[in-house]
């Protein structure tokens, strides 16, 4: 009966947390957020997360993606030709106006 109760010690402390954590409960507090957000996936909820904990914040960050993405051709010209010519280099972006909504 020790036998069985060192066994089982030994399981438990030893194999069954990294298998079970790897198979049944990994990112499971992400799903729960993710579920009671209402969000259709993880990466929408963590957007509706962020929005509402910080609005200003997250208005900057679209501003900021909204910036790369409208410039990505110049960008990437651009670091490909400072990458070539291992010297910083400027690079003239377009900034279009806000839209009103």
């Amino acid at each position: 009966m020790i036998f069985i109760g060192i066994i089982a010690f030994l399981f438990g402390v030893g194999i069954a947390p990294p298998v079970f954590g790897w198979m049944t409960w990994k990112h499971f507090d992400q799903r729960v957020a993710s579920f009671i957000v209402g969000g259709t996936d993880r990466w929408e909820s963590g957007m509706a997360m962020m929005q509402d904990a910080r609005p200003e914040q997250w208005s900057s960050f679209m501003w900021e993606d909204r910036l790369v993405q409208d410039n990505m051709p110049k960008i990437r010209d651009c670091r490909i030709a400072a990458t070539q010519t291992k010297v910083a280099r400027s690079c003239l972006i377009v900034v279009k106006p806000d839209t009103v909504e």
